[in-house]
């Protein structure tokens, strides 16, 4: 992932917005850097799930940097609207609906980042209704039975 990126991000943000960032990758250059911002927690790698979703319940947005994996049927669940780099993203990517549910930033753009965040965080009643798209997306689109729906049109599609 490109921590590098919500570093830049912090510096920029309102003083009252929390970057919180969790798991593997971030290098000891990285670390340094965000050890001189109070605006970044960096918690490392959690595997616990229930931890990691006390996480999501608290955050407002999700952001990513880089490709997105399975985190977005996480982040949705909790209706957090999605920010992601305009990146080639793997499958799990195709829940993302621009100005839906989310946002697409321009591909190394903190400025269109910020303004991105700006937006979500600024004008509730956006918020609310971007929140509620990212929960009806995984809970109509994500489900299990549309998830079984797919591989059985694969199998079907391949024999």
């Amino acid at each position: 992932r490109k921590v590098i990126q919500l570093i830049k991000l912090a510096e920029l943000v309102k003083d009252n917005v929390k970057i919180i960032l969790i798991g593997p990758g971030v290098t000891n250059k990285e670390i340094d850097a965000i050890n001189k911002t109070s605006k970044i927690d960096y918690l490392g790698s959690i595997y616990d799930e229930k931890i990691i979703c006390e996480y999501y319940k608290l955050s407002d947005v999700f952001i990513m940097p880089g490709a997105i994996g399975l985190a977005i049927n996480q982040a949705f669940y909790y209706g957090l609207p999605i920010i992601l780099e305009d990146v080639n993203h793997g499958p799990e990517g195709y829940y993302l609906k621009e100005g839906i549910n989310g946002f697409l930033y321009r591909e190394n753009d903190i400025d269109d980042l910020l303004n991105k965040v700006n937006y979500l965080i600024n004008d509730d009643n956006n918020y609310k209704i971007i929140s509620k798209s990212a929960k009806e997306t995984i809970t109509n689109e994500g489900s299990m039975k549309n998830m079984a729906k797919g591989f059985i049109e694969a199998i079907n599609y391949v024999s």
